[in-house]
């Protein structure tokens, strides 16, 4: 464990690459943190026209503030991480605003970020699971895992601005940023005034718009036509006719009386008609 811990101020870190230094390789298989009072915490700080050639993250990097600006990874001023691997947890928390999972900020780049684990900020204002500000880079991201943001305002997966960019950006079946269920359920009471009752999970169905269809060829009778929903037969259903404006049961009456009164016509009566 690798940690950074201050009980009344500012200014907390666990790795700080300060001062146009170079770190070559970091890995981390266990875990790297940091944890203010008040405010800026970061776990990682590279600062200053300094470089991390290769970080590789398999634990736990973690940067918390009881104020303002916690972070797992920051970069500012001209620093680079030329190859930054997740495999694990990166995450940024602030009990008020701005927590951050990696910050970018300042003309600060990185050359290729590949995450197969979780990117994640948390605050109640301003969370954010990337963020790149003033003219700062990403080449390539490739997210394999989850980028996440919460809070109860502005939560951003993936936010920049101020000229910055990410030249390609891959999501290969990962998951972005996703709301809370409080801050839904905040959402659709302001809209509807309700809460949970609005909040039921909703499910794509086939919808059937009452489409017929005949099959007039006799070669084709005996097979169930591939109309509609696939592999579904047709579904006999008996109809119940009811003889209109009489019952059944004076339908029968009313035949059998008929046919009581039908008498033979005589020969000679049918050949002269």
């Amino acid at each position: 464990t690798i940690s950074g811990v201050t009980t009344g101020d500012d200014f907390a870190h666990g790795v700080f690459v300060d001062s146009d230094s170079t770190l070559t390789t970091l890995t981390n298989t266990g875990t790297i943190s940091s944890t203010a009072a008040d405010s800026n915490s970061v776990a990682v700080l590279v600062s200053d026209t300094s470089t991390i050639t290769t970080l590789t993250n398999d634990g736990t990097i973690s940067g918390s503030a009881d104020d303002d600006f916690g972070d797992g990874i920051r970069l500012q001023t001209n620093s680079t991480i030329t190859t930054l691997t997740n495999n694990g947890t990166i995450s940024g928390e602030a009990d008020d605003d701005f927590g951050r999972g990696i910050g970018l900020f300042n003309n600060s780049e990185i050359t290729t970020l590949i995450n197969d684990g979780t990117i994640s900020g948390t605050a109640v204002d301003n969370g954010r699971g990337i963020i790149l500000l003033n003219a700062s880079t990403i080449t390539t991201l490739t997210n394999n895992g989850t980028i996440s943001a919460n809070g109860d305002n502005d939560a951003y997966g993936i936010f920049h601005n101020d000229t910055s960019k990410i030249t390609t950006l891959t999501n290969n079946g990962g998951k972005f940023t996703k709301p809370t269920i409080a801050k839904i359920e905040l959402d659709f009471a302001a809209l509807r005034g309700s809460s949970k009752a609005l909040l039921s999970d909703m499910y794509a169905k086939y919808k059937n718009n009452k489409i017929s269809s005949e099959v007039s060829l006799a070669s084709q009778t005996h097979h169930a036509p591939h109309i509609g929903l696939p592999q579904i037969a047709p579904e006999d259903k008996a109809i119940i006719v009811k003889a209109a404006p009489i019952g059944a049961e004076t339908f029968a009456t009313t035949s059998a009386i008929l046919i009581c009164q039908i008498s033979p016509i005589p020969p000679e009566i049918a050949m002269t008609a």
